[in-house]
């Protein structure tokens, strides 16, 4: 059947989901000359991230994850650009044996260690670096994963290089990505 969406522009498009413009410009707002949105960045809004998990599509993406972990009973996973850790504890609280989470912004990190319970923080840690950077051995992060996760990453980079090192990283430690 003919869809009359299909003829709106995008804008059009994402104001009927709920979008406007000045969603999109503070999200513009904090890429960098390059694009890729900076340490600074979420540093700045680490405060009101977690409030994502709460909101209509925070919710769908905790459905959507949990339907494509399934039962992560004694995976090991990493989670790259991981922020707050809430997929981590997503993972965590499916049955995940440990979850690295490695994150640019150090207060994304610091909130998350604050949010996370004493019974899962045991099972998390938390790293700073840029995952399009290669981890090497500084982070003493596993030699490989169960599972590789890197929610929301990819849109957040600014050139193909840093896509290409995201994905090294990905590639050097995956048994299975998500």
């Amino acid at each position: 059947m003919w869809d009359p969406s299909l003829q709106q522009t995008p804008s059009q498009q994402l104001s009927r989901v709920g979008i406007n413009q000045q969603n999109i410009t503070t999200t513009t707002a904090m890429a960098d000359a390059t694009g890729s949105v900076g340490k600074e960045d979420y540093d700045t809004h680490a405060a009101i991230y977690e409030g994502f998990a709460r909101t209509p599509g925070g919710i769908l993406e905790a459905q959507l994850l949990a339907s494509a972990l399934g039962d992560c009973t004694g995976l090991a996973v990493l989670d790259l650009g991981g922020g707050t850790g809430l997929r981590a504890r997503q993972a965590v609280e499916l049955g995940a044996s440990h979850v690295d989470v490695v994150d640019v912004s150090p207060a994304m990190l610091c909130i998350g260690k604050q949010q996370t319970s004493p019974e899962h923080g045991s099972r998390i840690a938390w790293h700073e670096a840029d995952v399009s950077k290669p981890l090497g051995d500084r982070l003493q992060l596993r030699e490989t994963y169960d599972l590789v996760m890197a929610n929301w990453v990819m849109d957040s980079m600014g050139s193909l290089a840093d896509l290409e090192g995201v994905w090294a990283n990905v590639g050097a430690r995956r048994k299975w990505f998500l």
